[in-house]
């Protein structure tokens, strides 16, 4: 929550003290000197703005991000990470994040200058379409760190997890060990990918601290995400989510473009107001968002119990897990409404408690 104060306080100072529009200028000058047409120049003007707005936003949360991933990580015994190596990490998060910032922004101006009464809706299907793309690669992209990922060794525990994911109907899924490190300890199952590309990673936390029945019930509830799409109804809302801050943002920029001496809609001094007006209606949607999230965990929950029959492994998977990961077991109504993508440990460990002692339905897909 920091880092995003600072980076929200940052966009703000830039619209409206001026200094957006000393950048734009700036990058628009350096670019100038390129022997290119002017929607090149256009194009490398908007690159130019967006690099640089990017690494400030980076630097300007830099101070939280160490506090809140390094500080409090290393405090409570969740990373033994060295300074060094966070340091390295966040350099290459930060090399990744302004790529994707200035692609982004070149997209999403040339939209505004080309398409300039639907450029919210090219964005939406943009934003789906890398969506999507990003999802579908994810196998791929962790695979490619061979050091880290390895195929879960034969062992008692993989015939087991094998036997389950047939008896879900779910096909030709690969169990796949991810190697976090002794530096950053993790339990934690994923479902990566989509379609025939869909894969299982275990930490090897999970697997060195979990029992086997409670790997089991973990397993389950992935393939519940699997069976039931969650995974394409998460992307839809997103992607609706998306097109509306976009489409806001549109309706704002006409109107705030004279107050804030911008050029028009196109001009990339304008930024700031479209990443302000955006967030704050996707931040206004979040708790929609996360309500879905919520009822998709609870039936996700269900289905674990009815497929393995096994309440007491989840319920134990769960309080520990909940304590590993310094979950709050009772937030308020109101932070769980606006922030948790998940039920609260206390309601799911109750729910469970309830399947064990109404009787364990048959899972259905």
């Amino acid at each position: 929550m920091l880092g995003g104060a600072a980076w929200t306080a940052l966009l703000v100072v830039l619209a409206l003290g001026g200094g957006s529009r000393a950048v734009a200028d700036a990058s628009a000058g350096v670019v100038a000197v390129v022997p290119a047409p002017e929607p090149v120049h256009f194009l490398l003007a908007v690159a130019g703005y967006a690099l640089v707005l990017a690494l400030a936003g980076r630097l300007a949360a830099a101070p939280a991000k160490w506090y809140g991933e390094f500080v409090v990580e290393r405090r409570f015994g969740r990373s033994r990470q060295p300074p060094a190596a966070w340091l390295v990490e966040f350099a290459q998060t930060t090399l990744l994040h302004l790529g994707v910032w200035t692609v982004g922004a070149v997209f999403l101006y040339a939209a505004v200058r080309w398409w300039p009464a639907w450029w919210w809706l090219a964005a939406g299907l943009a934003f789906a379409g890398v969506t999507i793309a990003a999802a579908r690669r994810a196998p791929a992209l962790v695979l490619s760190r061979r050091s880290e990922l390895q195929p879960l060794a034969p062992s008692p525990l993989r015939r087991r997890l094998e036997t389950l994911i047939r008896r879900a109907g779910v096909p030709d899924m690969a169990i796949h060990e991810w190697r976090t490190g002794a530096a950053a300890p993790q339990p934690n199952a994923v479902l990566a990918g989509l379609g025939r590309d869909r894969c299982v990673l275990l930490t090897d936390a999970l697997l060195a601290d979990y029992s086997d029945d409670e790997i089991e019930v973990v397993l389950a509830h992935e393939l519940a995400h699997c069976l039931h799409r969650d995974i394409w109804k998460t992307i839809g809302c997103e992607t609706a989510a998306a097109a509306l801050a976009c489409a806001a943002a549109g309706w704002a920029l006409p109107r705030l473009a004279a107050p804030l001496g911008l050029a028009g809609p196109a001009d990339v001094a304008g930024l700031p107001v479209v990443v302000l007006v955006a967030g704050g209606v996707l931040l206004l949607l979040r708790p929609a968002i996360n309500l879905l999230s919520r009822r998709l965990e609870r039936r996700a929950d269900h289905y674990a119990v009815a497929l393995t029959g096994n309440p007491r492994a989840l319920d134990s998977g769960l309080r520990r897990l909940a304590e590993q990961t310094l979950a709050e077991q009772r937030p308020s109504p109101l932070v769980e409404w606006l922030f948790h993508s998940h039920p609260p440990p206390y309601e799911r460990l109750a729910a469970v408690r309830a399947l064990a002692a109404g009787g364990i339905s048959t899972p259905t897909a």
